[in-house]
Order: structure tokens, then C-alpha cells, then sequence
């Protein structure tokens, strides 16, 4: 019975067809298949009996079994990838074509020397005035202790408020009048 064996990672076509490329065995530490894993986009890895290409190596080949591939894809893989995903379209087939456009941006990114992306954006240290109240964004945030605070404030005026109402509405009970405005407003003031 003949063997026949593809390149394990997610983005790369190679297979026992292909000429001129080499496949090694993945590796058995399990320190060095979590950095094999980054390469590979594949979760489903048979580590036992599935094989990595050369491809994967800036080199061309792997020095040693400790030696890390450092090649995601490469750009005959995108070519490839777009080729088949013209002749029969499918989600799958689109979505692997733009892992590899990311993968290509990223590698790209690095060869320049420019910092890779963690995902999180960072806050700007000076936020910029919101147009509504031309105060900065970080002056608006309440914190939970000071809403509570004031909670407990409007609570308390509002309990004062509504027993004062009581007694002046006792008062126009009592005299048949309501009290003159000037009355109000003082003790509105006083308050």
C-alpha cells in the first residue's frame, strides 16, 4: 500500500504530487507543537502521522527537529487558493482565501519591521471633545461610587420634597387658601 501525504497546515495545496518539495515529520514536544500550531491554522492535526512541507521555511528546508517553520503561506499558495476559488466557489474556499491575504499582509508587516498586531487598540492619551457638551470624554465618566452618591442625594431631596408638599398641601386643607408664591419660593430657597 502506498502513502500518500499533504502538507498538514490549513493554507498550503502541497501534497506527494507536488515536485520538489521536502516533508518532515511534526514534531513530538509538545512545547514545540503549540509553535508548530501557529503555522499550521489547523486544529484537527493528526501529530502522529500527518507531515509538514519545506514550504514552511524561509530556507527552503528544515535544519533540525527543533527548528521552527516560519512561513504561514506563501504567495503561490494565494494564487493557487484564488485559482480554485474561481473555478468552484464556496464559503470554505473564501474563507481560507482571506486567512492567507492576511497571513501575506502579516509576514509582510514583519519583514518591514513593523510592529505585528496584538488585536487591542489603545486609548488615545488625550481624548478628543465630544461635540454635545464640549467637555472631554474622560470628565463625563462617572464612576459607580459617585452615581450612587448622587443617588443617595436625589433621594433624600426628593423625600424632603415630598413632605413638604404634604404639609402645604395640609395647610390649604386647614385655611381653604393656597399660600401666596413669595412663601414657596423662600422656603424652596432655604432648602
Amino acid at each position: 500500500m502506498v502513502w500518500h501525504w499533504n502538507c498538514a497546515s490549513a493554507l498550503c495545496h502541497n501534497s506527494w504530487r507536488t515536485k520538489g518539495v521536502r516533508y518532515y515529520n511534526l514534531p513530538v514536544d509538545p512545547e514545540l507543537r503549540r509553535k508548530y500550531q501557529l503555522v499550521l491554522k489547523n486544529e484537527n492535526v493528526n501529530w502522529t502521522k500527518q507531515v509538514i512541507c519545506s514550504a514552511h521555511w524561509s530556507r527552503g528546508e528544515r535544519l533540525s527537529p527543533d527548528d521552527i517553520p516560519d512561513v504561514i503561506c506563501s504567495e503561490e499558495q494565494q494564487e493557487k487558493f484564488e485559482s480554485l476559488l474561481k473555478k468552484t466557489p464556496s464559503k470554505s474556499l473564501k474563507k481560507k482565501v482571506v486567512c492567507v491575504q492576511r497571513a501575506l499582509v502579516e509576514a509582510n508587516r514583519e519583514t518591514r519591521g513593523e510592529l505585528k498586531s496584538t488585536g487591542k487598540r489603545k486609548a488615545p492619551k488625550e481624548r478628543p471633545f465630544s461635540p454635545g457638551n464640549m467637555q472631554p470624554v474622560k470628565k463625563r465618566r462617572k464612576t459607580r461610587i459617585s452615581l450612587e452618591k448622587e443617588n443617595l442625594s436625589l433621594q433624600s431631596q426628593n423625600t424632603s420634597l415630598i413632605s413638604e408638599n404634604k404639609a402645604l398641601s395640609e395647610k390649604v386643607l386647614k385655611n381653604g387658601t393656597a399660600p401666596a408664591r413669595n412663601e414657596s419660593r423662600t422656603r424652596e430657597n432655604e432648602v
